[in-house]
């Protein structure tokens, strides 16, 4: 039991430089897609992760749209019904509540079946904007910690990108009269 935890702790993160390495990173992309792609680095490389994924809502096909990453940087498509309420990701979106998960054969990429994930539901201002999900071979708390805020990160960004995204949509229209100035 010590070693174990001695171990556990030996594989951990350092926190503050993890997160500001990220932030020194973020602060330069354009949109949500490469900050993901940093977030994606950083829990690869830093805090052991075996693979990133990000989804959001997609109203029209009632659905969550998901891009999966894996360790090598190989990008999978997928998508979880909203109607599957026992998918962890709807789960985790509907209930707003991170979800631990140790069978992945939902996301239908084979040789990630059986992996164990977390999934972080990307909440502001109570409204679920997305989901950040995370494989791992080695549950380490400090490092999921440290992913955990690093998703509070990127559901800032989101947030304020789709906040820009229709501002930018209404600038041409007065406020007034509705019309197109």
């Amino acid at each position: 039991n010590y070693s174990q935890k001695f171990f556990s702790y030996q594989n951990s993160a350092d926190a503050v430089e993890t997160l500001y390495e990220f932030c020194s990173s973020a602060k330069h992309k354009d949109n949500v897609e490469e900050v993901f792609y940093s977030l994606h680095n950083m829990a690869i490389s830093k805090l052991g992760f075996s693979f990133t994924s990000i989804g959001f809502i997609n109203s029209q096909a009632n659905c969550i749209n998901l891009k999966l990453l894996d360790r090598i940087g190989n990008a999978y498509s997928s998508r979880a019904r909203l109607s599957e309420t026992q998918n962890p990701i709807v789960r985790a979106f509907i209930d707003k509540i991170p979800q631990n998960i140790t069978n992945t054969d939902f996301l239908n990429v084979s040789y990630l079946n059986k992996s164990h994930a977390v999934v972080f539901p990307m909440i502001f201002q109570g409204e679920c904007v997305g989901i950040l999900m995370a494989g791992y071979n080695d549950l380490n708390q400090q490092n999921m910690d440290i992913l955990s805020i690093l998703s509070d990160y990127l559901t800032l960004y989101v947030f304020y990108q789709q906040l820009a995204e229709k501002v930018t949509l209404h600038r041409d229209v007065d406020a007034l009269t509705s019309l197109k100035n």
